[in-house]
């Protein structure tokens, strides 16, 4: 019986040891950075509303099925938000809305129109169409830290 039972133990010594051999040559699973400069802001009002997509459903407006989000301060003109991405996330797009009046939404005319400033990752410009497709403001990270810069419209 006492055999067997240090038969059992050297089996898993050794597939534990096998083990974390195979392990050790992997990567770590250490976020991405990814820092978003916005400019071009009119005032120093309110907060810059970031979100950041990693795939189209729901983009830009369905903000439930973002991957991350931020709210900052704006300083002068110009803002910045940090984002730690899972190391599994390679391409994503970014939206990002000046809330002027600090009520947490886009605010829009009678004909749907924003009244505050908004952008995409790529500098995706105004469509009389509605809102950018997210392949059209899809970007990859390729290093980290990545910096994306992004310029509000109004």
């Amino acid at each position: 019986m006492a055999f067997k039972t240090i038969c059992g133990f050297a089996a898993m010594a050794m597939i534990l040891a096998t083990a974390s051999i195979l392990n050790a040559g992997e990567p770590t699973t250490a976020s991405t950075a990814l820092k978003v400069r916005i400019d071009g802001l009119r005032s120093a009002r309110g907060k810059v509303l970031a979100y950041v997509w990693d795939q189209g459903d729901g983009f830009p407006a369905d903000k439930k099925k973002t991957l991350t989000t931020a709210e900052v301060e704006i300083r002068g003109t110009e803002a910045v938000c940090d984002f730690a991405i899972p190391p599994s996330v390679t391409r994503l797009a970014v939206s990002v809305m000046h809330d002027e009046n600090g009520n947490g939404k886009m605010d829009s005319n009678v004909l749907g129109i924003p009244l505050e400033g908004y952008a995409r990752s790529r500098n995706v410009p105004h469509s009389m169409v509605g809102p950018p497709r997210y392949k059209d403001a899809e970007f990859e990270l390729r290093e980290s830290p990545a910096t994306v810069a992004i310029r509000m419209l109004y």
